[in-house]
C-alpha cells in the first residue's frame, strides 16, 4: 500500500478477463469450465508479459 508503483485498482485485469468469464458461462460441465479458465489464465499471463503464446505453453508443460 505504501508503493506508489502499484495501481489503485484493478480495472485493466477485470475489463482483460471479462470476455473469458462470458465464455466460461457457456460451459456446460465443471471439468470444462475449469479447463477454460486454466487455458485462459495461462494465455493472458504470457500476453500481459509480452510473451509467444505457444513457447510460454511449452515451458510451463512438465518434462
Amino acid at each position: 500500500m505504501d508503493d506508489g508503483h502499484f495501481s489503485i485498482d484493478n480495472n485493466h485485469a477485470e475489463r482483460e478477463v471479462k470476455p473469458l468469464v462470458i465464455k466460461r458461462l457457456f460451459s456446460t460441465k465443471p471439468n470444462g469450465a475449469e479447463a477454460s479458465a486454466m487455458l485462459y489464465s495461462i494465455a493472458e499471463t504470457a500476453k500481459a508479459n509480452g510473451l509467444i503464446l505457444y513457447g510460454y505453453v511449452v515451458k510451463c508443460m512438465p518434462d
